[in-house]
C-alpha cells in the first residue's frame, strides 16, 4: 500500500542531551533521504568485465519548508550550523518517532520569490545509518 509523504515528518531536538525536547520543523514541504554507496573498483587483468565491492556509505536527508523566521526546530539548526554542532533527526510517521541518526549540517538555502511562497530548504549529512527507536 501506497504511503501519504505528508504522514513522515522530520523533528529536531530544541532541547538538551539530558532533557530533549523534540519539535516538528514547522511548514515542511517536502523530506528526502538518500543512501549512497561508493564502489571501489576491483577488475583486474582476468576478466574484462568491470568488477566492483562495497566501500563507505553516504547518506544525505533534505529538507524543504516554508519559510517560517520563528520557527523553533528551524533556529535550533540554524545554531547548530553556526556552532558546527551535530544535531539528531528524527522521522516519525504518523506523530510517532521511528527512526534517527546523528547528522551534520552541509547547506541551508533561503528563497523569497517575488510574487510566491518563501521556502528553505536544508541538506543533512548522516554521521550514522538511520536506526530505529527503541521505546
Amino acid at each position: 500500500m501506497a504511503l501519504n509523504g505528508a504522514k513522515v515528518l522530520l523533528i529536531v531536538n530544541t532541547g538538551t542531551v539530558d532533557n530533549p525536547v523534540w519539535t516538528e520543523v514547522g511548514q515542511q514541504t517536502e523530506l528526502t533521504s538518500e543512501s549512497k554507496s561508493n564502489l571501489i573498483d576491483v577488475t583486474s587483468k582476468d576478466d574484462d568485465h568491470k568488477k566492483f565491492i562495497y566501500g563507505t556509505t553516504d547518506d544525505t536527508v533534505k529538507l524543504t519548508s516554508l519559510y517560517v523566521p520563528d520557527d523553533a526546530a528551524m533556529k535550533a539548526i540554524r545554531d547548530a550550523k553556526k556552532n558546527k554542532a551535530t544535531v539528531i533527526l528524527r522521522r516519525t510517521l504518523d506523530g510517532t518517532a521511528v527512526e534517527e541518526a546523528e547528522a551534520l549540517i552541509e547547506t541551508i538555502s533561503d528563497s523569497w520569490p517575488n510574487d510566491d511562497s518563501s521556502e528553505t530548504e536544508i541538506s543533512f549529512k548522516l554521521n550514522e545509518e538511520w536506526h530505529k527507536i527503541t521505546p
